[in-house]
């Protein structure tokens, strides 16, 4: 399933949420084309779960 627009500007968005930076990187994100949108949230799903340890995963969730 394909994300929209929003949903991805709203993920790759909430680690600025709070910060100075947040109208800026909302402007700028917002500025991509859909080609470019999606790239930089694939990149930032990829950084996100080669970040994350499936075992220390299902350890925590037991």
């Amino acid at each position: 399933m394909e994300k929209d627009r929003n949903t991805m500007i709203d993920f790759l968005l909430a680690a600025y949420e709070g910060e100075p930076e947040y109208k800026e990187q909302e402007a700028r994100l917002e500025a991509l084309t859909d080609e470019q949108l999606t790239k930089e949230y694939e990149k930032a799903m990829e950084a996100l779960n080669a970040d994350t340890d499936i075992y220390d995963l299902l350890e925590f969730a037991h």
